[in-house]
């Protein structure tokens, strides 16, 4: 049977699990050096990131099997925290540049050195442990647990600055958006994602190819699944189109701010641009947050850092991202991922061709 990810390592030396280990160790390396070097040159930079941190998670994993690896995760283990840091520090130069009214530039600033404060303490392993305990309800939380529990925490406290940064950054951010949706970005983008869920699980350390997808819950889609798969693409609709009225007939400045996001993200997509994005997102998004996030942090959990990192919307649509987050969050808990994918996935194919093209 598999190990749990919640148990450290064991302290006996087994000589075929270091084999094992250092077999997937070397292809990991092979595959992520090749995905993060080519995402460099070619300037896919969420290629990049993603293989980056799927590294992250390889390290974890195989000091979590073997404690000859520890020092291999030690030398990365400050990565997170760094980035943390340096992501907060910087956004409050961002900030204090758009020169916001009182209070706000002060209150904001300060949640920023709050969150770089916070960044550093994940470096210590009391306080990652404490962390990663209470949010995955592990005794005694893995190596892989506690990188996940960093990640998960300093997104979540990114969010807010984050969005009153969005909020006033946005012009000229929105310049950026069409090479973030070019064809190439938004397939090796998935690629990126499947390689960090695929890593997060262990695979080719801690399992093999059979459980790593029975871990991820990626199985077949019978006939009954698709209408379920049917009905769930309509209420994701159905909440979706009640939210929209509601948002233009009472919040109608949130609405016409929403929209243009929208339209900054699918207004300018092909047939072939929208089925593009609706596979990125709808296979990328799952299968790392339904698929391997979920099942250790929870439905409601999981939906709140899912709408955390759509920060680019008003709260109001944040708030319906949360809702659509606990409908897919249900469909993978009650059926499987590749439900919740193929939901995802036609919901936003059709989203995508609805916005009126500009």
């Amino acid at each position: 049977m598999a190990q749990s990810d919640d148990t450290a390592e064991s302290t006996e030396f087994d000589s075929a699990r270091w084999a094992r280990t250092t077999r997937g160790l070397t292809i990991w390396f092979a595959v992520l050096v090749t995905a993060g070097l080519g995402g460099v040159l070619l300037h896919l930079d969420e290629l990049a990131a993603l293989s980056s941190i799927a590294g992250l998670f390889v390290a974890a994993q195989a000091a979590d099997l073997d404690r000859q690896w520890r020092m291999l995760y030690f030398m990365l283990s400050w990565v997170v925290p760094v980035a943390g840091v340096a992501a907060f520090i910087s956004l409050a130069f961002m900030l204090e540049s758009a020169q916001l009214q009182a209070p706000w530039g002060s209150l904001l600033t300060g949640l920023c050195v709050g969150g770089a404060i916070a960044s550093a303490l994940t470096l210590f392993r009391p306080f990652a442990n404490a962390l990663a305990a209470w949010m995955f309800r592990a005794e005694q939380p893995s190596r892989t647990l506690r990188l996940a529990g960093r990640m998960v925490f300093l997104t979540l406290l990114f969010a807010i600055p984050g969005w009153f940064a969005i909020r006033t950054l946005f012009d000229s951010l929105a310049a950026q958006i069409d090479s973030l949706l070019q064809g190439a970005s938004l397939g090796t983008g998935l690629l990126g994602y499947i390689m960090l869920a695929f890593a997060s699980v262990g695979f080719m350390l801690r399992r093999n190819a059979r459980e790593t997808l029975e871990r991820l819950g990626i199985g077949r889609i019978t006939a009954s699944h698709a209408l379920v798969i049917a009905f769930g693409v309509l209420g994701l609709f159905a909440l979706n189109s009640g939210a929209d009225w509601l948002q233009r007939t009472f919040f109608h400045a949130l609405w016409l701010e929403d929209q243009s996001v929208s339209a900054a993200i699918g207004g300018r997509l092909t047939i072939a641009g929208a089925i593009m994005l609706g596979l990125s997102a709808g296979i990328g998004e799952e299968i790392t947050m339904r698929g391997a996030l979920q099942p250790k942090f929870g439905v409601v959990a999981t939906s709140l850092l899912f709408a955390s990192l759509h920060v680019q919307y008003s709260w109001f649509g944040i708030t319906v991202i949360f809702l659509l987050g606990i409908l897919l969050g249900l469909l993978r808990k009650r059926t499987n991922t590749s439900v919740a994918m193929a939901v995802h996935a036609l919901y936003d194919m059709v989203a995508v061709l609805s916005i009126p093209r500009g």
